[in-house]
């Protein structure tokens, strides 16, 4: 049963919050998505901000899909009040036409908790699925991007340390199947959402 005395918490991200289903092209139903599914176990009414293509730093041009920004700070103000804002972003911004270093993806995310903050919400960043393996469709869009992955979780575990903005990492913490490198399936799904339920439920709990 859902805390209706409780603000909502805001997850916001790309098509892995969106439910992206890697073997239909669909969309996963809302009880296996990992918002819709950490609603169910937290029972606190989650407000889904996925976006399939949604790139943290600068929109691509290419796939003709927008960034965070102008749209985070108007998402903000539309949804207040909120108890938490969860951000997932950065796998796209990891196409190789985008050219964006892992250095840039991270300063844009702690400006986005920073925003968050500013409006008396707290943040939880969990830094995006890691790429482990590229094959068909993907291979050639993501060049380099395994490496990259790897540093973007590194440094963004760390950056968040340093400035001590919340950061969950998640296990298993990479995306991906035979099937589809870059998407969670609906395993991956349930078990972020699982992990994440504990400690949305804490730092919601910590507001009260």
């Amino acid at each position: 049963m859902i805390d209706e005395a409780t603000d909502p918490v805001l997850c916001f991200g790309d098509s892995n919050t969106w439910g992206y289903n890697p073997q239909t092209g669909g969309r996963m139903p809302r009880a296996v998505r990992w918002p819709g599914r950490l609603e169910g176990l937290s029972n606190i009414r989650v407000i889904e901000e996925g976006l399939r293509g949604r790139t943290t730093v600068k929109p691509d041009l290419v796939g003709l899909k927008s960034a965070a920004e102008p749209y985070f700070s108007d998402c903000l103000a539309t949804h207040l009040p909120l108890s938490l804002v969860v951000i997932m972003l950065g796998t796209n911004d990891l196409k190789a036409h985008q050219e964006t270093s892992v250095e840039e993806i991270v300063r844009h995310l702690l400006a986005m908790a920073d925003r968050v903050v500013e409006v008396g919400v707290d943040v939880l960043i969990v830094p995006p699925p890691r790429i482990t393996t590229l094959h068909g469709r993907f291979e050639a869009g993501f060049v380099g991007a395994i490496e990259k992955s790897e540093a973007l979780t590194r440094d963004l575990i760390a950056e968040c340390r340093n400035v001590n903005v919340p950061c969950f990492h998640p296990e298993p913490d990479h995306a991906g199947n035979d099937f589809d490198p870059i998407h969670l399936d609906t395993a991956r799904h349930a078990a972020l959402a699982d992990a994440l339920a504990p400690v949305v439920r804490g730092m919601v709990a910590g507001n009260r």
